[in-house]
């Protein structure tokens, strides 16, 4: 999987009322929740072969990005 490093804000946009788990790593075990409409900073983004993307919240863990709403422009450096 490539890791980049990202700067971008965005909100967490999965269902009203309820949270979503974030983990250590991807794939991993779930580490904590985060509710909808939490507004966070991301800074990393990892993709795998098949082209899933993972966003890296900074000082919790890693999201699917598909629960993820960006609220402004992403900054992305290519460390491989």
């Amino acid at each position: 999987m490539g890791y980049s490093t990202v700067s971008a804000r965005g909100s967490i946009d999965f269902v009203d009322g309820k949270s979503v788990s974030y983990y250590a790593e991807p794939y991993g075990r779930p580490s904590g929740t985060i509710a909808n409409r939490s507004v966070v900073v991301i800074n990393g983004e990892v993709s795998d072969p098949s082209g899933v993307v993972w966003f890296q919240l900074q000082g919790l863990g890693f999201i699917n990005s598909m629960y993820v709403k960006l609220t402004g422009p992403i900054s992305i450096s290519n460390e491989g």
